[in-house]
């Protein structure tokens, strides 16, 4: 009798657990099927956005910088040091490929692409762009500049060993603008023409980088900033031409919450401009200002 009841109690348990285990599966599989769901949405959504993005920001450049100043290609070098915009320019060739590259990166790999996939597109997109916008200008009121080529690829680069090498995470350049004045904000407004509202910053996570615990003094949400720009580059500018130099705080969006895959997306992206706080910007020739929101 102890043993028919204990092969029967085995017997329920063997049943029951098969259909727990058959359950648990089912529910995996389902699990699986809505993260492959999950997926296959975020692969959609970002290749739409990056070739939304592509061919948005060409049609923009065609429309300030080409149209209607077609004319035999040429070509023509500036340098750093004695070009009209004090090198700015260059700055901000560097800091474009630098963000293109990051985002898309990140777009990627939110999406779940594999490595191989990451590293080809997220070089291939922002150096095509480089690619077209400088044989654009080529044909147009400007001119093909090996240099502003150069400056692209170079923050291409950088932007590859940053996401190599999650030490130069702590160093992130940064882009601020606030309109100098020079042009009016209107249908005729150029980004590009009111270089005088540029400043590009190297952001230093300090809370990071200070050795032990010498960085529980320093909030993990404050950075370091300092900016390049200069003064009377605007094309419709005049004036004395002057450099600028500027340090102040900055935000690392980063150590902000909410935190997820989405949120951590959103700030990484957004963490490239910089955001307004103190500091201190000394142009070239001794005149300093301090202001709690750093413009022209």
């Amino acid at each position: 009798m102890v043993y028919r009841a204990l092969s029967k109690r085995i017997f329920i348990l063997t049943i029951v657990s098969v259909l727990v285990a058959q359950s648990s599966g089912y529910s995996q599989q389902a699990n699986l099927d809505t993260v492959s769901s999950a997926l296959s949405l975020r692969k959609n959504i970002v290749a739409y956005t990056i070739t939304g993005f592509s061919a948005f920001t060409v049609f923009v450049e065609y429309q300030w910088w080409w149209k209607g100043q077609g004319h035999k290609f040429s070509v023509r070098s500036t340098n750093l040091v004695d070009s009209h915009s004090r090198g700015v320019d260059k700055a901000g060739h560097f800091y474009t490929a630098y963000f293109i590259y990051s985002t898309v990166n990140d777009l990627l790999r939110w999406s779940g692409a594999d490595e191989n996939k990451r590293f080809w597109l997220s070089i291939g997109v922002p150096s095509l762009h480089a690619v077209i916008v400088e044989l654009g200008d080529g044909f147009s009121r400007y001119y093909f500049d090996p240099n502003d080529l150069a400056a692209n690829f170079l923050g291409i680069g950088y932007g590859f060993l940053q996401s190599k090498y999650s030490f130069l995470e702590n160093f992130v350049f940064k882009f601020s603008y606030y309109p100098s004045g020079w042009t009016h904000l209107d249908s005729q407004w150029e980004l590009g023409a009111d270089y005088d509202g540029h400043i590009y910053w190297l952001s230093v996570n300090v809370h990071n980088l200070l050795p032990g615990t010498m960085s529980d003094y320093w909030p993990k949400y404050l950075n370091l900033a300092v900016g390049y720009g200069a003064k009377n580059i605007s094309r419709l500018a005049t004036g004395e031409i002057r450099r600028s130099l500027s340090i102040g705080l900055d935000y690392n969006l980063n150590a902000f919450p909410p935190f997820g895959e989405t949120w951590n997306l959103m700030k990484h992206i957004l963490d490239k401009f910089k955001l307004p706080a103190p500091g201190l910007r000394v142009y070239e020739g001794g005149e300093t200002e301090a202001k709690v929101v750093i413009v022209n």
